[in-house]
């Protein structure tokens, strides 16, 4: 006898917000994301990540203080899905105050790839493509290089760049702001 077919429980944004209000994840040491519909669990950090992390957050005030505020590992609104990721370095538009940022207000997304390469190169590319954020960096430590994503068409990006050691890449919204990759991974 065969088994019936089994779906996921697909979540809406404010099924989410519902449960977060009602205290449904409170005292669970593990994060979550909303993704299509499906709640994640995230990856525990490791302490390089963290050090990465906190890098990205220095150096992004720094370059873009009066014009961009920066969130980290927080959720953000996908206007065009059912998500609600949590990435771990964005740039919000400073005149957005109040509430979830969306999609609208975010220039540059950036994820800090240890453990979730696949799932940042795959499945959070294509929601940012979908959603138009202008540009998505995927941090990876192990290489120490920056994969840029930019110009946004359909569920992909048109340009894709590697970038290494030795290298500095800029973000489109402030391209006088430069990352060099020696003092991101090396100083």
């Amino acid at each position: 006898m065969s088994s019936p077919a089994t779906m996921p429980v697909l979540f809406t944004v404010e099924d989410l917000n519902r449960m977060i209000g009602a205290g449904v994840f409170v005292g669970r040491p593990d994060r979550i994301e909303l993704i299509e519909g499906v709640l994640r669990m995230m990856s525990p950090a490791t302490e390089e990540h963290d050090d990465v992390i906190q890098y990205l957050i220095d150096w992004s005030q720094h370059v873009a203080s009066g014009r961009y505020r920066i969130g980290s590992q927080r959720g953000i609104r996908l206007l065009k899905s059912e998500s609600m990721p949590e990435p771990d370095v964005f740039w919000i538009d400073a005149a957005h105050r109040r509430g979830r940022p969306t999609s609208k207000v975010i220039p540059l997304v950036i994820e800090v790839a240890v453990t979730s390469m696949d799932h940042d190169l795959v499945t959070k590319q294509r929601l940012y493509a979908i959603e138009q954020i202008a540009e998505y960096w995927v941090v990876a430590p192990d290489t120490e290089t920056v994969i840029v994503h930019r110009e946004p068409v359909g569920e992909r990006y048109g340009k894709v760049e590697t970038i290494c050691i030795g290298q500095s890449v800029s973000p489109i919204c402030i391209p006088e702001a430069s990352l060099d990759l020696n003092w991101l991974f090396r100083e």
